[in-house]
Order: structure tokens, then C-alpha cells, then sequence
């Protein structure tokens, strides 16, 4: 869980775009938003999918919710610089259970379920925030290129090792770029945008320096 923050009231998603924290849980969303109901993507019969071989009924209301908390440029969680804890907080407050969250439903928040994703890709539609999509696109697959980095290499045969060094290498140097154009990214999205820079960075703004660049020196302080 993310150090900087101990609580989160419900006046923090007063500025969401959609503050669905005040739609009870029995409720749809929908019925509460008429923007969304117009999309089939929020407005539809229950996800049905399939993982392992299984079928699965996903609630559209609760992965609607889902994103919403995720992806909102407004969303106090997204203070949760950790992306999986982020997201598990999302699915909590969707659905009210505080649980473990079941492994199908971590592939599907991941992105290996279509309906899911359809609701995502809607979702930036109705935001229209180009530089926040590329934004939040880019950090997740920050996170995947670090993840990759820090994975040990398993036991292979001599002249498979050398292909995985290289393809390390080739992570952590994709990550390195990347991580100069998530910043450049902030600065964009933050010029004028004190709210936003206050949810994602956690610091009273500075002018136009990054939030990499300003957490960097939280830390150094």
C-alpha cells in the first residue's frame, strides 16, 4: 500500500467525473448517469466469458465501477502508485467485498478480459484526455517492463542464457526511455491541472517538473 496515504474520505471522489461512490451497491450506475447509459459498453446484459476452459459471468455494474475508480483522472486511488494494489482497492470499493480477490477476476482487471477492456477503451472515449490515456498506458507498462527486469532467469541451457540477458537488457533499456516520456507526459497533463498533479504526485505543485522527477526528490529530502 502506497506510504502516503492513511485514509481516503468520501469527499475525496467528489471530483471524479462520475462520482459513482454515492450509487449504492444494489444499484446500477447507469440509472444514476444518463451519459453512460447510452453506451452499450456500460448499459449491456452481464460480461460472459471464459478462462481455463470455465465459464464465467462477470456484473458489467461492478466492472463499470471498476474502471471508473481505476481511471478516473480524479480518482483518489489513484495515489496508489502500486498498480495491482491500486486496482484491488477499485474492485473492493466496486463491489464492497473486502476479501481476497479471486484469480479470475485479477486476469480480468489485467486485461485478459474483451468485455472488460471494451469498458476501458469506452471509458477514455467519453474522458477525451489524450495525454492521460498515453499517461496511464504507459505507467502500466512501465511496471510490466520493471517486472520483467527483476525476474530472476531461470535455469537454461548455455546458449539460451545469452538470448536472456539480451532481452533483460533490451527491458530495462525500454524502461529507461519510457520512463523519460512518462514525465514528459506530466508535465503536460499537469500545466494548469493543480488537482490532478496533487492525486497522482501526493505534492503541493512546483511549476512544471515531473512527478518522477518530484517523487525522486521526496525521497532524496
Amino acid at each position: 500500500m502506497s506510504n502516503f496515504i492513511t485514509e481516503i474520505k468520501d469527499s475525496d471522489f467528489n471530483k471524479m467525473k462520475f462520482n459513482i461512490n454515492t450509487v449504492p451497491l444494489d444499484h446500477k450506475i447507469v440509472d444514476y448517469f444518463p451519459e453512460l447509459r447510452i453506451y452499450p459498453e456500460f448499459n449491456d446484459e452481464d460480461i460472459e466469458w471464459e478462462i481455463g476452459g470455465s465459464p464465467i459471468t462477470l456484473s458489467r455494474d461492478e466492472m463499470s465501477r471498476f474502471i471508473i475508480f481505476s481511471y478516473d483522472p480524479n480518482s483518489p486511488l489513484l495515489q496508489f502508485p502500486d498498480i495491482s494494489e491500486r486496482k484491488k482497492l477499485a474492485y473492493q470499493r466496486a463491489t464492497g467485498k473486502t476479501s481476497r480477490v479471486p484469480q479470475y477476476i485479477i486476469e480480468a482487471m489485467n486485461g485478459n478480459c474483451q468485455g472488460v477492456n471494451d469498458i476501458l477503451k469506452c471509458f477514455f472515449k467519453i474522458l477525451n484526455q489524450r495525454n492521460f490515456e498515453l499517461w496511464i498506458t504507459a505507467t502500466e507498462f512501465f511496471a510490466e517492463l520493471t517486472e520483467s527486469v527483476r525476474q530472476p532467469i531461470p535455469p537454461v541451457a548455455d546458449d539460451k542464457m545469452a538470448v536472456a540477458y539480451k532481452n533483460k537488457n533490451q527491458n530495462m533499456n525500454d524502461a529507461i526511455a519510457l520512463n523519460e516520456k512518462i514525465a514528459t507526459l506530466e508535465t503536460h497533463m499537469f500545466d494548469g491541472n493543480e488537482d490532478l498533479q496533487k492525486i497522482i504526485t501526493q505534492t503541493e505543485p512546483i511549476g512544471n517538473k515531473g512527478a518522477l522527477e518530484m517523487r525522486q526528490k521526496k525521497r532524496i529530502k
